[in-house]
């Protein structure tokens, strides 16, 4: 994904859902933080009875760890020295 606008996350969003929907015979269930392009309402119409939305409590980075660690490593990865 280039970007993290309204647009580009509901796009990808739906192509995942659809791809998780016919691997899955159980509602999948995505977890994220309380940014702007979770809570937006573009994003929300993509989720709304296509899956769960679960959200981390605020400064709670530990409820979303793995991709707290992915993040870290990316920045890592591509700081300058």
């Amino acid at each position: 994904m280039a970007s993290m606008d309204s647009d580009s996350v509901r796009f990808e969003a739906q192509k995942d859902i659809e791809k998780l929907r016919k691997d899955s015979i159980a509602l999948p269930v995505i977890r994220s933080d309380d940014g702007s392009t979770f809570i937006s309402m573009d994003f929300n119409t993509v989720l709304n009875n296509c899956l769960t939305h679960k959200r981390i409590h605020p400064r709670t980075p530990e409820q979303n760890g793995i991709i707290e660690r992915d993040n870290k490593t990316v920045r890592e990865e591509f700081s300058p020295l």
